[in-house]
C-alpha cells in the first residue's frame, strides 16, 4: 500500500472536516431563532404604541413643546412597523417549513444569504424604529412625572386645608 500524499491527507481532512459539519449543524433552526428575535422587537414597538394609545392621561400630559412630533413620531412609528413586518415576512418565508442542520454547501450559501437579509434588517430596525420607540418612551415618561407631580400637588392642598393634618409644629 503506497503513502498518501500530504495533498490528499489536507483534502481528506478537509472532506470529514465537512462531513462532521453537515451532520452537526442547526443552521435553519438558528434562522428561526433570529426570527423570533426580529418578531420580539417588533412587538416591544407595537407595545410602546399602546402604552400611549391605551391612556387618556398620558396623552393629555405630554410636553406642551414636543407633542406634534410624538404624534408624527406614532404615525411614522405605525407605519415602519408595518414596513418592518412585511419584510420580515418576506425574508421568513425563504426559510419557512425549514429546521435542523444544512446538508449541502448550496444550502450553506442559501443560509449566508438569508442571514444577510435578517443582518440588514436589524441595521435598518436599530437605525430607524428605535430611535423613534426611545424619542416617543421619553415624552411618555414625562407625561407620567406631569401626572405624579399634579398628583403630589393634589394631594398637598388637600393635606393644606385638612384640619386633622398638623403643620404648625415647630422642632425644639
Amino acid at each position: 500500500m503506497t503513502k498518501k500524499s500530504q495533498a490528499r491527507l489536507q483534502r481528506d481532512a478537509q472532506k470529514k472536516k465537512e462531513e462532521e459539519f453537515f451532520k452537526n449543524n442547526n443552521v435553519w433552526s438558528d434562522l428561526e431563532a433570529i426570527k423570533q428575535s426580529c418578531e420580539a422587537a417588533l412587538y416591544e414597538a407595537n407595545f410602546q404604541l399602546s402604552k400611549f394609545f391605551k391612556d387618556e392621561e398620558v396623552k393629555n400630559n405630554l410636553p406642551r413643546e414636543t407633542i406634534n412630533e410624538v404624534i408624527i413620531s406614532i404615525r411614522a412609528l405605525s407605519d415602519d412597523i408595518k414596513k418592518f413586518q412585511n419584510d420580515l415576512n418576506m425574508i421568513a418565508s425563504k426559510h419557512m417549513n425549514r429546521t435542523g442542520g444544512a446538508i449541502s454547501p448550496d444550502n450553506i450559501q442559501e443560509y449566508f444569504g438569508i442571514f444577510e437579509m435578517y443582518n440588514q434588517w436589524t441595521t435598518l430596525y436599530n437605525a430607524c424604529v428605535k430611535p423613534t420607540i426611545m424619542f416617543i418612551a421619553e415624552n411618555i415618561d414625562a407625561a407620567y412625572s406631569a401626572i405624579e407631580y399634579k398628583k403630589s400637588l393634589q394631594i398637598q392642598a388637600e393635606n393644606a386645608t385638612n384640619p386633622e393634618v398638623v403643620t404648625d409644629v415647630e422642632p425644639k
